[in-house]
């Protein structure tokens, strides 16, 4: 594999590594399979903004390594991409407004075969490969969740670094 990039086997691998650490630091992610046997993450988070009271399912999927986000109000109905799109912390909303488009968009979801909101994995590999804890193969998905989660409001437990 080029550097900064995981094979298929390797994010199986690591997601399993990933989901007993979530455990350990009470965090929870869930090891799902469909029912032609592909496995993801999985993570449901509920929040609150000044506007609404919202929830929050965050998938990240095997396929591209991509973080998907099933954003939805606490009556079941989905938030719009503008919605979404108010979710991104402060730290980030410079950047969402000059890469809208190629940030944060819709997309169906490759393993569930649902609308998604995703977050573009378009330089994942040129980020993995300067990040030196990335080197660690066993801390690659923690590394990366920690760089892509906040932009999405999604923030591990510091627990992770001492796993």
């Amino acid at each position: 594999m080029a550097a900064g990039l995981i094979s298929p086997e390797e994010f199986i691998w690591m997601s399993k590594l990933l989901h007993e650490r979530s455990n350990k630091a009470r965090d929870f992610w869930a090891l799902e399979m469909t029912s032609d046997g592909k496995e993801y993450l999985k993570k449901t988070v509920a929040f609150a903004t000044p506007e609404k009271s919202q929830g929050k399912q965050i998938i990240q999927e095997n396929k591209d390594y991509v973080l998907f986000i099933l954003s939805y109000a606490l009556d079941g109905q989905l938030l719009s991409l503008e919605d979404v799109w108010k979710i991104v912390p402060d730290f980030y909303r410079e950047r969402l407004e000059h890469e809208r488009w190629t940030f944060l968009t819709q997309q169906e979801h490759p393993i569930l075969h649902r609308p998604f909101y995703q977050l573009h994995p378009c330089r994942t590999a040129d980020l993995m490969e300067n990040i030196p804890q990335c080197q660690d193969r066993s801390k690659y998905l923690t590394s990366w969740l920690s760089a892509v989660g906040p932009v999405v409001g999604l923030n591990l437990p510091l627990a992770y670094g001492l796993t």
